[in-house]
């Protein structure tokens, strides 16, 4: 896990965390959100049997990032994705050694973006199906992320979401449309009558 953590955008400030976040956009860059959506509204569909999410947007997004066994390596992130943030209490030799063969079959870049994908976008999803209502009502009543830790000046900093899901300004989600399309595509699948 520390390894990740020392690799990745998130974790890192000044001209590391640029020189990293651009190159974590151009790995999104090359994934085209209305493919994604058709990919994970056809994975779902075909395997809806629970756990659908994570299970299938890791797997299209897996997959439309170029891994090879795009389910082996979607079951690889959730123990990694629980322990991704310091103090989180979760981890252990699990998470380290699924951190360790994700760096070693994708990269920091798109290990990093289906990590910080995972739980996100599975909350976004299960709120919205447990509720019965859109993706756009979750993010007014029940953001999947309400608030997000900075490290500044070696001090940990909450800082709130409100009304700002996605973040602001140089730490904003960079893959807001690529969340969007592999929550729209699960829940076309398993409520195809009702928007999304």
């Amino acid at each position: 896990m520390d390894r990740l953590r020392r690799s990745v955008s998130r974790f890192s400030n000044g001209r590391d965390h640029a020189q990293r976040r651009t190159v974590v956009e151009a790995v999104l860059a090359e994934v085209d959100p209305d493919a994604l959506r058709v990919a994970t509204r056809r994975l779902a569909a075909a395997d809806p049997a629970p756990p659908v999410v994570p299970r299938v947007p890791l797997t299209a997004l897996a997959g439309a990032l170029g891994a090879r066994e795009p389910a082996t390596v979607a079951a690889l992130v959730p123990p990694v994705a629980a322990a991704y943030l310091p103090g989180s209490g979760a981890g252990g030799p699990a998470a380290d050694a699924a951190a360790d063969e994700l760096l070693g079959r994708l990269g920091a870049a798109r290990a990093a973006v289906l990590v910080q994908s995972c739980l996100p976008v599975t909350a976004w999803v299960r709120t919205a199906l447990d509720r019965g209502i859109t993706l756009d009502e979750v993010l007014a009543t029940a953001p999947p992320v309400p608030a997000t830790t900075r490290w500044r000046d070696g001090e940990t900093v909450t800082v709130p979401l409100d009304g700002i899901p996605f973040g602001e300004g140089p730490r904003r989600c960079p893959g807001v449309a690529h969340a969007r399309a592999l929550a729209e595509g699960v829940l076309a699948a398993l409520r195809p009558a009702a928007p999304v």
